[in-house]
């Protein structure tokens, strides 16, 4: 110590210690091979100050504070647990799932996950209220198609990318009453109807892109009868409703009017007429002139010809083609839009004079339609639904609604027109009149409650009925059983 001096022993306490640390973190026979890269072993030459290492160290215990140092974690394999509506599936051997349209299907690994998803056939299948984590995966599987789907959900370890999980969900065929619907509205509109059976959901689309989303159910008082639910419709008895015949509805919905949401008719197709030569033949138009408040009747007959190249317009009221003033005919050309189903009449001597139309089948019969602003006067907001002319006038019953909100069956016969509607209040009424029918045939009209009031024009072709008001706007229109 006299030799040396304290800082020499402080330099080499210095230095056992950092050895100490060295082996206490290796195995012992690592740490005698590897002495010299510790600062231990033998002199470097340089240090006067090296000794040889005590071979007792390698025997003494390490106290390494009750430690242990640390194992590797073992490796945990990747599961899922899956659930359907909430009761837990076991998946087959080849990890896929059998589901029905509109199932809520949840896939849970056993530790944190990364998502993809495909599905087949492409775009087949669409999601309904999806939440994902890397703790859960869920959704409702809508088949937006009438062939069954599958939709993978594949899980990607997020510790481990190596290990990956898949479940397939099988899904069924959809309801082949779902689908996308164009609307002719009774209150000067046209819009998009979503429905969707397995949900029992809608989405109404007006014009400007807004939608209306909620849900349908069964009338359980009308067998073949769906009610809208809606925000908007707070009377007492709820007639947003509707029937379905092949591709085409016929219904009422709480419609944006000058005085709110009101409820008023309808009808939607998807089953347009998109060969021209299927437009040929005598139709009684029947329509409604909204400007503002103010709701007047229109009831013109037409005729195509010439393989649907023509169309011939009466402008006097309730007039046959055969019978109209020469001033009054009107004779235009017709030609495919850019839009399937729909049709573009161009007056043959005024080119300023045009609108456009659609032709829709309805159990078999054409039905001409249209909704929207008029091309003649943007003030004007129009409805057309107009009938084929035929040489019978069959006993028809009806259901559907009316522009002053009720719902019920409309019955014609030979004689006479009879109905049972409900209001939105409640109250129940039963309307019974006498028709004329002599001019069914040629005008494809009957005069309902002739000669007396209220009067009105009605027409059906055993798909459709419609009754309108004489004069004032009044429309009521149903789907035949």
């Amino acid at each position: 110590q006299k030799r040396r001096g304290w800082m020499d022993v402080a330099q080499y306490l210095d230095r056992e210690e950092r050895f100490m640390k060295c082996v206490a973190w290796g195995s012992l026979l690592a740490a005698a091979m590897v002495l010299s890269a510790c600062g231990g072993g033998g002199s470097s030459g340089d240090d006067p100050y090296s000794r040889p290492i005590d071979s007792g160290l390698l025997s003494r215990p390490i106290d390494l504070g009750g430690k242990q140092p640390d194992a590797p974690a073992p490796v945990t394999p990747l599961s899922l647990a899956v659930t359907v509506n909430g009761a837990a599936t076991t998946p087959d051997s080849s990890g896929q799932v059998s589901v029905k349209p509109g199932d809520v299907v949840s896939v849970v690994p056993n530790q944190t996950a990364n998502w993809t998803t495909g599905t087949a056939p492409a775009d087949a299948i669409s999601l309904r209220n999806p939440q994902t984590s890397q703790g859960q995966w869920t959704a409702r599987l809508v088949n937006d198609t009438t062939s069954p789907a599958a939709y993978a959900v594949k899980a990607v370890a997020a510790v481990d990318a190596t290990q990956i999980q898949t479940v397939t969900f099988n899904v069924a065929a959809g309801d082949a009453r779902n689908g996308n619907f164009q609307v002719f509205a009774s209150n000067g509109s046209k819009q998009r109807l979503s429905l969707n059976f397995d949900l029992m959901s809608y989405d109404m689309t007006d014009n400007l892109g807004s939608t209306t989303s909620n849900d349908f159910a069964a009338d359980t008082t009308q067998t073949g009868t769906y009610v809208f639910k809606s925000t908007f419709n707070t009377a007492v008895v709820n007639n947003a409703r509707f029937r379905m015949a092949a591709g085409t509805i016929v219904g009422s919905f709480p419609f944006t009017s000058n005085s709110g949401h009101v409820v008023q008719p309808f009808i939607a197709s998807r089953a347009p007429v998109t060969a021209q030569s299927e437009l040929d033949g005598t139709y009684i138009r029947f329509g409604v002139d909204i400007t503002g408040s103010s709701r007047l009747t229109n009831v013109r007959q037409l005729r195509g010809s010439g393989g649907g190249t023509k169309l011939e317009v009466c402008k006097d009221p309730a007039t046959g083609v055969n019978l109209c003033s020469i001033q009054s005919l009107q004779e235009y050309n017709l030609a495919a839009t850019t839009t399937a189903g729909s049709w573009r009449a161009q007056n043959a001597v005024n080119a300023t004079d045009w609108f456009t139309f659609s032709m829709a089948k309805v159990n078999g019969k054409n039905v001409y339609l249209d909704a929207g602003i008029s091309a003649a006067d943007p003030s004007l907001s129009i409805f057309r639904v107009g009938l084929g002319v035929g040489s019978t006038w069959p006993a028809t019953t009806a259901v559907g609604g009316d522009s002053n909100a009720t719902w019920g069956t409309l019955t014609f016969d030979s004689a006479s027109y009879t109905a049972s509607l409900t209001s939105d209040a409640g109250l129940v009424s039963s309307p019974s009149y006498a028709i004329d029918t002599s001019f069914a045939s040629s005008l494809g009209l009957a005069f309902v409650n002739p000669g007396n009031a209220p009067a009105y024009y009605g027409a059906q072709d055993g798909a459709l009925s419609v009754v309108i008001g004489v004069s004032d706007g009044y429309l009521q229109i149903g789907l035949a059983n």
